[in-house]
């Protein structure tokens, strides 16, 4: 079994960025540890059931008729903490951005949805991004999206990543600007994004 030895530790608004030396091995493992402070006022989720996904596919969050949450802070507070976690966990990325549209006025079914993302956090709270110090240069791209995705704006949702060799270097989840007339545009134009911002990533290599 190899032994993990951290390397660095940095304490901001209740997050702890670790860095990770695996001993055995020439590779660099970085993640977000949640600590206390996180989840604390949810402290009731700790008992809950670990979930195997961060979102249901059948869920489509939108801007529902059911009452405001009274005190929104809350809401706001998880989903900020969500974004930091999101720079070492792709896998909560769609979910995190479909959370992050309804900040302003978050309902009850919101909540629940953004507690589900703890239930699956649960199950893997060490989890991080590892980057091999010798792999290939080669840059490799994926992209996808939907069609008329948000049922709020009818707007497609993209998704794309980028791997330098064996590491994953780049990632996001986001709504398109404007509204496609069918799942062949809103392809072309995610395939149109994702070419500009592999040109971007080569001009920086």
């Amino acid at each position: 079994m190899l032994e993990v030895g951290e390397a660095g530790r940095n304490d901001e608004d209740g997050v702890a960025q670790v860095v990770k030396k695996v001993t055995g091995d020439e590779k660099v493992m970085v993640d977000w540890c949640l600590v206390l402070k996180v989840i604390r006022w949810s402290w009731v989720q700790l008992g809950a059931k670990p979930a195997s996904v961060p979102m249901d596919s059948t869920t489509r969050l939108y801007q529902d008729k059911s009452p405001l949450l009274f005190d929104p802070f809350v809401y706001r507070c998880l989903v900020g903490r969500l974004i930091y976690l999101t720079t070492t966990r792709p896998n909560i990325m769609y979910a995190t951005q479909q959370l992050s549209q309804f900040m302003a006025s978050p309902t009850e079914s919101h909540l629940q949805a953004a507690k589900h993302v703890l239930r699956y956090l649960k199950t893997s709270p060490g989890k991080g991004l590892f980057f091999p110090r010798e792999s290939e240069i080669q840059l490799l791209g994926f992209s996808d999206s939907d069609w008329a995705g948000c049922p709020d704006t009818r707007r497609s949702l993209t998704g794309d990543c980028f791997f330098l060799g064996s590491s994953l270097v780049s990632w996001k989840t986001k709504k398109q600007t404007t509204v496609t007339l069918s799942s062949t545009e809103a392809e072309y134009r995610v395939l149109a994004n994702i070419t500009c911002e592999l040109q971007w990533i080569l001009n920086v290599l």
